[in-house]
């Protein structure tokens, strides 16, 4: 047996399958992750997969709403309009010094803050995909029961 088999529950071959891997296999994956590999366990994994085989990154950002102003998770929209509103602020005040107006709110460019919004959602999603930042409960819910159809 060795070495191996017992880290991956007496599998010789380190393959896992089936809904619940030893103990073994959730102990490797989180030496892995001290050691910079994949960090997600098997919730992460099995989130990855499911959304792999039945949707998409742009599927979660809609479902949750992630690049709206009030999304429950990430702050992609607070993060787009702070950087817009940066820029607003410099040319806001470069036009009050010639007599223009020096409100920043009139220099936003909103659309420009609805597509970063969009991008930075995208990214948070496809790091759930990943299994590099924690996921949601219930985006880990919505996954297994919603999207997925083996699991009635």
């Amino acid at each position: 047996m060795g070495l191996f088999s017992s880290i991956f529950g007496g599998r010789s071959s380190g393959i896992v399958s089936g809904r619940n891997p030893g103990s073994g296999w959730n102990f490797a994956n989180r030496f892995n992750k001290a050691k910079g590999g994949f960090s997600g366990g098997y919730g992460a994994i099995s989130f990855g997969n499911i959304i792999d085989a039945h949707s998409d990154a742009e599927e979660i950002v809609d479902e949750f709403g992630l690049d709206q102003p009030d999304a429950e998770y990430g702050n992609c929209y607070e993060r787009a309009y702070r950087e817009e509103l940066a820029i607003a602020q410099i040319e806001a005040a470069f036009a009050g010094m010639f007599g223009g107006d020096s409100d920043p709110e009139d220099y936003i460019d909103w659309d420009e803050v609805e597509e970063k919004a969009h991008d930075y959602a995208i990214e948070l999603a496809e790091k759930w995909i990943s299994g590099s930042e924690w996921i949601p409960e219930d985006v880990l819910d919505w996954a297994y029961y919603d999207v997925s159809d083996h699991n009635y």
